[in-house]
């Protein structure tokens, strides 16, 4: 079934969207909140002040008595102190059909005084007498008298529309600011997008033409910030990185079909010599034998291009099987003893320990392999190298050493470079650059990792600890 096909999608104008997007919501929140706070308070400033102006005016009635100047004082005092509200109020003496006092500082918006019938019940008292909206209160309270002992009624009505005008004027300011703010920041997020999306595309234009650059790299656009040099620094090497890697495999690919042409053209010409005249059969024999470890030496470096690329290959699973390395190496170290005994040179393995492991049984033998056939390759004629196996509890190290020159501190690195081939030694073909590449890279496929140095005599030691797999990490069989 064919993937669904990804629609593109641009970076500048997805980022614009989005700040838009969160700039109006927030704006929008603002809003809710501002005119959410001046309804409240708003209704905490009302009903505060009708508990306010019903005790002055009960203190009033009850300690001066019905004194209609002492009462107009009173509301010119109240609007006084309280510009922004409408501040009325009305006394009624006992039956309460008569209007004593009734003074007004302005019109309400509210309309007039509400008749008895719209008034409804509140609190623990039958005379407490209350209506409401969201910018009018009107209270009645039936019961006080004055010092005289005349029952009358206080009645007070505020409106408040006036103040809420005012609470909304200063909420609209505010919004207007940070609209205003929002729009700024919608206008500096387009810029910015439109800026950072510029830089990409330069950088990708460069990246495209890098070739034909006389310096081979992709050209920084100028004052670009910090995170793009980073980006393209990172760019730069993953293509060095390929550059060179494309350069090791056509150098590969040259000194392979330089190296493999001279022996196989030998291979060929022998047999033909051969072929030419009737010849004994130790003769045949003999070229066979000559054949045949050149093939071996073939078969060796096929072996290594194969498993350095499995194992270079994450699409590829590590093989894995438990075995004992050291009885795997008794049996194939067959090839490095023939070379060995040419020259006089003994490989002396030594074990210890218990030397089972789990892990890919061809990369780990290939490696040794490899670590043996080099060391043979430079050490003295007639001396020894020591191949040498211990097991402990958590690991297995493995010790190659040789009677060799040794290797310089400044190749200890590149030698584990794959198609590094250093100046080989006197009387040998010069390698195929594969073997210690190899050898890195299965030892740490293995989870592990190879050294090397001189030891005291001067040749070189090659050291590789593979940590042993714990029973849980072995798959099950």
């Amino acid at each position: 079934m064919a993937e669904a096909e990804v629609k593109s999608w641009s970076l500048a104008r997805r980022l614009t969207v989005w700040i838009a997007a969160s700039v109006l919501a927030l704006l929008g929140m603002q809003a809710v909140v501002a005119f959410w706070v001046v309804k409240v308070t708003l209704t905490r400033e009302l009903d505060a002040l009708v508990v306010e102006e019903l005790a002055e005016l009960r203190a009033g009635v009850l300690s001066a008595g019905l004194d209609p100047k002492q009462l107009e004082q009173i509301l010119a005092n109240l609007n006084h102190e309280h510009p922004e509200i409408s501040l009325n109020i009305r006394i009624a003496v006992e039956p309460f059909d008569t209007i004593w006092f009734e003074g007004n500082s302005f019109q309400s918006a509210a309309g007039g005084w509400p008749e008895e019938s719209e008034l409804g019940v509140l609190g623990d008292w039958g005379f407490d007498k209350r209506a409401e909206s969201e910018t009018f209160r009107l209270h009645v309270q039936d019961g006080v008298h004055d010092k005289t002992g005349l029952l009358v009624r206080t009645e007070v009505r505020i409106d408040g529309a006036l103040r809420r005008q005012h609470l909304e004027r200063t909420a609209s300011f505010f919004l207007l600011i940070a609209g205003l703010g929002g729009l700024a920041t919608i206008l500096v997020g387009v810029i910015f997008t439109r800026r950072f999306a510029g830089l990409l595309a330069d950088v990708a234009q460069s990246a495209k033409v890098e070739g034909t650059h006389p310096s081979g790299e992709i050209q920084i656009p100028v004052r670009a910030p910090e995170e793009i040099h980073q980006v393209v620094n990172a760019f730069q090497m993953t293509i060095d990185l390929i550059r060179n890697s494309h350069s090791r495999n056509v150098l590969l690919t040259a000194g392979l079909a330089h190296e493999l042409r001279s022996p196989l053209q030998n291979l060929i010409s022998e047999a033909e010599v051969s072929l030419l005249r009737d010849r004994t059969g130790d003769d045949y024999r003999r070229v066979l034998r000559g054949q045949l470890e050149e093939l071996r030496a073939f078969a060796l470096v096929v072996d290594n291009l194969i498993t350095l690329t499995a194992l270079r290959d994450t699409k590829i699973l590590p093989r894995g099987e438990r075995f004992d390395l050291a009885e795997e190496l008794r049996m194939r170290l067959d090839y490095e003893e023939t070379e060995a005994q040419k020259r006089g040179v003994h490989i002396a393995l030594s074990v210890k320990g218990d030397t089972l492991i789990y892990a890919d049984r061809e990369a780990l033998v290939l490696m040794v392999r490899n670590l043996v056939g080099n060391a043979v390759r430079w050490t003295r004629d007639g001396t020894e190298v020591r191949l040498a196996l211990e097991g402990t509890d958590d690991a297995i190290s493995i010790t190659v050493e040789d009677q060799g020159p040794g290797i310089r501190p400044e190749e200890r690195e590149a030698i584990f470079e794959a198609f590094y081939m250093g100046k080989a030694p006197k009387k040998t073909r010069v390698g195929y650059g594969l073997g210690l590449a190899l050898a890195r890279t299965a030892a740490r496929s293995a989870g592990g990792d190879i050294y090397v140095d001189n030891h005291a005599g001067g040749g070189a030691r090659f050291v590789v600890r593979l940590p042993r797999r714990a029973p849980a990490e072995e798959p099950a069989t």
